[in-house]
């Protein structure tokens, strides 16, 4: 993802996939872009890659996991569009 210097939010949740987001860790830090993670609290090779740490605390079934994993995408990406003065759906875009 362009620009290297963007920063890349990850939802981690546990189960089958985790392997595949340690790997894609090691890929985004390696080419530079800053690392947000939400995971569980006790995901230490996540906690120790990323740039801010996101903690789940308590036990999340994986099926269950999209109904806890989107709170803090979605604190996050108020802050952000708070900074960056945009509506939702690009409607500051619209004309």
């Amino acid at each position: 993802a362009y620009p290297l210097d963007y920063p890349v939010f990850m939802v981690a949740p546990e189960g089958k996939s985790k392997w595949r987001a340690e790997k894609l860790a090691d890929l985004l830090v390696l080419y530079g872009h800053p690392l947000i993670v939400a995971a569980q609290s006790d995901s230490q090779l996540l906690k120790a890659k990323s740039n801010y740490f996101f903690p789940i605390f308590g036990s999340v079934r994986e099926s269950f996991s999209p109904l806890v994993y989107h709170i803090p995408a979605s604190i996050l990406a108020y802050y952000l569009a708070n900074k960056l003065s945009r509506l939702p759906f690009m409607l500051d875009l619209r004309k």
